[in-house]
């Protein structure tokens, strides 16, 4: 193996770990979560079960989206609770 290709693989080491990580995704309920996505954050979404990086965006956007709500609820709630002025 040559040094330019060693170099290859150091660099690109990390995209190597973000495709193991898939292997963690076993076992999740993607339509579940499919379902989830379109009943409350992107209404029409359709899981595309032949784009294998399309289970992925799925899990970060639904999380993301999932977070986002629960600080706005968190807010929402110290408004809620703060003394009147």
């Amino acid at each position: 193996m040559t040094e330019q290709d060693i170099k290859f693989l150091e660099d690109n080491r990390n995209v190597y770990s973000r495709f193991k990580a898939v292997d963690y995704l076993k076992g999740f309920d993607f339509q579940t979560a499919a379902r989830i996505m379109r009943e409350n954050f992107r209404p029409g979404y359709q899981l595309d079960e032949n784009n294998p990086g399309a289970g992925l965006n799925l899990v970060k956007d639904l999380y993301t989206f999932y977070e986002r709500l629960q600080q706005q609820e968190s807010e929402e709630k110290v408004i809620l609770t703060m003394p009147a002025s």
